[in-house]
């Protein structure tokens, strides 16, 4: 069998990397990007700008993660399939300590190992999948702190935020359309979101989407790039600071009404004792999703629920209980956002 050494090599030669590096920072986490291709380098610098760091701060850079275009390339083992993504046939092979992935009907190969995640092939056609790899390699990082991953719509208002999930996506969706009736809400995504309820931690949402932060207000449009081995002090440009991550107020679960005369009850709950609810937010794993004892999670297997439901008891849990045949569900975001404050 060939050496990890050996699959990076055929991936990309580090020789043809551009001496110009970023520096990405998320909430305490911290990856090197770097790529043979300096409009590829320039079109990810303008998504990823929210997360730039200045490179003469000082920061704990982890696993470097290489962006690599050109031919796509044929690995010597055969591939597992990986079912129900997006009906691309993806293809996973688990090695010592790594996991290689390969999206063919788009020519994209990746590997994933504790000190590289590669990206080969037409990444210049496919920029949202290679943003989907950078931003899950945070969420791995995130995961393995004891994160709790859901699917959820996140909204925010000023400096809160709202996510709101649960069993019976209907339910949710109304209930998420009722909040943002509100003009002061605003809505950030719809998708895979990390709570993390780590003991001494304030609960933060984490959105994994890439259109998850907005620029910020007042940024200037131009992001530094490292070279390696500059002088410090040498800027290119202005810096723009990572987003501010949101307080998240509550995590809602939606079930069905059974108050008579209300159109929304919102109480506050015990998610521990409520481990049905909370079942129902769990989502699969991706091919890129590492398990937080180590490893990867195989095809068809999900995470834990039970280690999940532990880590909600340090959050501010909400049922919100909503009518969905009353004629005005406007009054839902007001009621929410009272009770939740």
């Amino acid at each position: 069998m060939m050496k990890l050494r050996e699959i990076r090599q055929m991936l990309f030669d580090s020789k043809q990397l551009l001496q110009e590096e970023l520096v990405l920072s998320r909430h305490g986490h911290s990856f090197v990007l770097r790529s043979n291709n300096a409009s590829l380098l320039s079109e990810l610098t303008s998504r990823l700008r929210n997360y730039i760091v200045d490179p003469d701060d000082k920061v704990d850079v982890g696993a470097t993660i290489v962006v690599f275009e050109g031919e796509d390339v044929e690995m010597p083992f055969r591939w597992r399939q990986w079912p129900l993504v997006d009906g691309e046939g993806t293809g996973i092979r688990d090695l010592k300590k790594a996991r290689a992935v390969r999206q063919a009907s788009i020519g994209l190969t990746f590997l994933q190992s504790r000190k590289h995640r590669i990206a080969r092939g037409a990444c210049a056609e496919n920029l949202d999948r290679i943003e989907e790899f950078i931003h899950q390699q945070f969420a791995n990082e995130l995961l393995s702190e004891g994160g709790v991953l859901c699917h959820a719509t996140c909204i925010r208002m000023g400096e809160r935020a709202i996510a709101i999930a649960g069993p019976d996506r209907e339910r949710a969706e109304a209930l998420a359309n009722a909040v943002l009736v509100d003009p002061r809400a605003q809505l950030v995504t719809q998708g895979d979101v990390i709570v993390s309820g780590k003991p001494g931690f304030r609960p933060l949402a984490y959105v994994l989407a890439p259109k998850a932060d907005a620029p910020m207000e007042g940024a200037a449009a131009e992001v530094p790039s490292r070279k390696k081995g500059q002088a410090k002090g040498k800027k290119k440009g202005a810096v723009v600071p990572s987003t501010k991550a949101l307080a998240l107020s509550t995590l809602v679960l939606t079930n069905r009404l059974d108050a008579a005369d209300k159109e929304i009850d919102v109480r506050r709950i015990n998610p521990l004792s409520r481990p049905g609810l909370i079942t129902g937010v769990m989502v699969g794993a991706t091919p890129f999703s590492a398990k937080p004892e180590g490893g990867y999670f195989a095809p068809g297997e999900a995470p834990s629920v039970r280690a999940y439901v532990q880590q909600l008891k340090n959050l501010d849990c909400y049922e919100a209980r909503i009518d969905l045949g009353a004629g005005n569900m406007g009054h839902a975001a007001p009621a929410l956002l009272e009770t939740a404050a």
